[in-house]
């Protein structure tokens, strides 16, 4: 209940953020360096609709179970209520911009400034002119800053002046190229999704560079993700390495290794003429470091040629998750990895780890070898078959499936009325994720908090 409570914390925190703006719909793009390390869009209306509020343009009635989470804001509950009720910003269109070194701000239009202006008045926030800004103050609250048509917010707690300092130096930028003038970042934070992302791989210290786009959508019971890396012209960038080429389809007949326990599924498939050499040295130009383990495992990824599948999945319901030895892991988790690999380096595997085994025993752990195949397991003698079928890896190369049955130990564990499928895959360009509740007639959100509550 605590790590619930955090995280809708976070989630309120946001929300009370998510409010800036200007007249014209497109000033708060204009107010956004199209240089930014991180910047988004937020469709709040989307969100809210989705646990199940109404909404009539910007005005937002919160559903019973949705004020409750918003009740736990505590000191800024009535401001969050009334901002979303009043329909004083454009939730549909909320913007935000950031840095690697500092806070986001969050820019959106205004609708009714009378009515906002009155919101904060009624919440005990105090207006000080700084730098350009009406800055609306109260402690222990997000700042609001107002110019003459627009609203930015920030999380900052420091006085007016560093505040609109602060905020100032952030959308500096936007004065010599915005995001509004560049066409391809505004198309991409104007998708019908919940919430679109643009974030600079280099700003991260990730080891690429060109900007990642995220789209996440709402769409019923199921939130849907696509992730892409685009370059300087906002065009999504392929296999540049050509890895792809090498891979296949996963074969759904591996299936039959893995049992009743197994809710989880991760496979890929490989020809056997990978270029695993050409991994091994783009690791190690990443990270010097690698370069031992890569030359301790190439030999073995070298003999890949088909599926690797690996099952997981918990005996013993929840109280696996509660497991407080490591020791105890084969009993509380079944684990199964198979492989297909070249001709005769299954049996050659086998005996190598049939000696190391003689040395250094794993209770539970039973390794076999079916013809090319090499199976090692923890649930030998574990009867049934996956949650996770053939449907859901048919015509995939790689893919991560998890299915959570209603009537599975896990959800009757949680008291659940509803079930899950999560699936995560990669095209040639695009990653995918989809995160679908079944069993329900209401949409995620608000299956979500009637959970919750």
């Amino acid at each position: 209940m605590r790590i619930m409570k955090s995280c809708l914390g976070a989630l309120l925190a946001v929300w009370a953020m998510a409010l800036v703006s200007c007249q014209k719909s497109n000033e708060p793009l204009a107010m956004i360096p199209a240089d930014a390390d991180v910047m988004a869009s937020i469709n709040v209306v989307k969100i809210m609709e989705n646990a199940g509020c109404k909404a009539d343009g910007n005005r937002i009635t919160l559903t019973d179970g949705a004020a409750a989470v918003v009740n736990w804001g505590k000191s800024q509950a009535p401001l969050l209520r009334g901002i979303m009720e009043s329909g004083a910003l454009d939730l549909e269109h909320v913007y935000m911009v950031g840095s690697s070194s500092g806070s986001p701000v969050f820019l959106t239009a205004v609708t009714d400034a009378g009515a906002l202006e009155k919101i904060l008045t009624d919440n005990a926030f105090n207006s000080t002119e700084s730098d350009s800004w009406a800055v609306w103050s109260k402690d222990g609250a997000p700042s609001f800053l107002m110019g003459e048509a627009v609203v930015v917010v920030t999380d900052s707690r420091s006085d007016a002046a560093a505040t609109a300092k602060a905020v100032n130096t952030l959308l500096k930028g936007a004065s010599k190229k915005s995001v509004a003038d560049v066409e391809w970042r505004r198309e991409c934070l104007g998708r019908d999704n919940a919430v679109n992302l643009l974030a600079e791989l280099d700003a991260t210290g990730m080891p690429v560079d060109g900007t990642m786009s995220v789209g996440i959508n709402l769409d019923g019971a199921e939130v849907s993700a696509e992730i892409a890396r685009l370059d300087g012209d906002g065009k999504k960038m392929a296999d540049a390495a050509g890895f792809m080429e090498y891979f296949r389809d996963v074969n759904t007949g591996m299936l039959k290794y893995l049992n009743g326990f197994d809710v989880a599924v991760a496979a890929f498939g490989v020809k056997g003429d990978f270029p695993w050499n050409k991994v091994a040295d783009m690791a190690g130009d990443a990270d010097p470091r690698s370069r031992q383990v890569m030359a301790m495992v190439l030999p073995y990824l070298q003999s890949l040629d088909g599926t690797l599948m690996i099952g997981a999945g918990p005996r013993r319901g929840l109280a696996s998750f509660m497991m407080s030895d490591a020791s105890d892991f084969m009993e509380y988790w079944d684990v199964t990895v198979a492989v297909e690999l070249k001709e005769g380096d299954a049996q050659k595997y086998l005996a190598q780890i049939e000696t190391l085994l003689k040395m250094n025993p794993l209770p539970g752990l039973s390794v076999r070898a079916e013809g090319n195949t090499l199976i090692a397991t923890t649930g030998a003698g574990a009867d049934g078959v996956p949650s996770v079928d053939a449907s859901v890896l048919k015509g995939q190369s790689n893919i991560l499936a998890v299915r959570l049955p209603k009537e599975g130990a896990v959800m009757t564990g949680l008291n659940a009325s509803f079930g899950v499928d999560f699936r995560c895959w990669a095209d040639k360009d695009v990653t995918r994720a989809t995160l679908r509740l079944t069993d329900t007639d209401k949409p995620l959100l608000e299956t979500l908090l009637g959970q919750v509550m």
